[in-house]
């Protein structure tokens, strides 16, 4: 999973968990010691969305602790995570997360009665103790109407689906002579199916609060970082094959594999406090 997702991913779960479970974050050292700010040099968070002509960007919160604690103060009452494919015509969303982009992702912040949406911006600085980014996560829309999110599915529905995904594309990879990407597809299968504690060996061990989640969230949060193949050299979207039915299948497949992802992972951070 990129890191880039799995901050805003945590910061999702984790301000649900304040704001809804009143979880003192604080206390439980999320920031800076939580796992998806490593190497965040500075996580901070400013208003962009003006409510006049003349309103410039002001600073909102110097990091998360601060932000989560202000919405608690501004009637915020549920976060929710939204991701938005890009739809570009000559490059795909699993190709662009290569380069650190592949589609949008927002945070909600749904109050009494409007929502609010933030957008996060990585920069990369100059290394210093590892630590080469920083980050900003800006208020790009302010008081929209609030819009209920069906949910039609449930985990165990989308867990189910990502297991025959991972399936069918661990095969084809086997098949073509490519093993290590077919283990780590089948890994997160494994994850899916059986994991007693799914998070215990994967990049972000800590990326929601696990006594707030189920374990099929658990598993599918688990089992996308486990079975994560999409970046830039060497990784599953730097495969060639020759073009034909080959070719046009490894497309096929490994497009769907990665809106499944982007779609259970906004699935298991929505439903988080929903029994399933």
């Amino acid at each position: 999973m990129l890191t880039q997702i799995a901050q805003i991913v945590a910061i999702t779960n984790w301000g649900n968990s304040t704001l809804r479970r009143k979880l003192d974050i604080k206390q439980q050292n999320f920031y800076s010691g939580n796992s998806v700010f490593r190497e965040c040099r500075e996580v901070c968070f400013i208003d962009t969305a003006p409510t006049t002509a003349k309103d410039k960007p002001a600073d909102f919160a110097p990091d998360p602790v601060a932000w989560i604690k202000k919405l608690e103060e501004n009637q915020g009452q549920l976060l929710r995570l939204h991701y938005r494919p890009s739809e570009k015509p000559d490059i795909s969303d699993r190709i662009a997360s290569g380069l650190g982009e592949g589609g949008r992702w927002f945070i909600e912040v749904v109050k009494v009665l409007s929502s609010d949406f933030w957008e996060a911006q990585w920069e990369k600085m100059e290394s210093r103790d590892g630590k080469v980014w920083k980050v900003t996560y800006k208020r790009v829309s302010a008081n929209e109407t609030v819009r209920p999110i069906p949910f039609h599915s449930s985990q165990e529905e989308v867990n189910s689906r990502l297991e025959k995904m991972l399936a069918e594309i661990a095969e084809f990879a086997r098949s073509h002579e490519q093993e290590k990407f077919a283990e780590k597809f089948e890994k997160g299968k494994k994850i899916l199916e059986k994991a007693k504690d799914p998070l215990e060996a994967v990049p972000y061990p800590d990326l929601l609060y696990k006594g707030h989640y189920s374990l099929k969230a658990q598993r599918a949060l688990a089992a996308i970082q486990a079975a994560w193949v999409f970046g830039g050299k060497g990784t599953w979207n730097d495969i060639r094959l020759a073009e034909g039915k080959d070719h046009d299948t490894y497309e096929k497949l490994s497009n769907a594999l990665y809106l499944q992802y982007c779609k259970a992972i906004v699935y298991a951070v929505n439903s988080g406090f929903l029994k399933d």
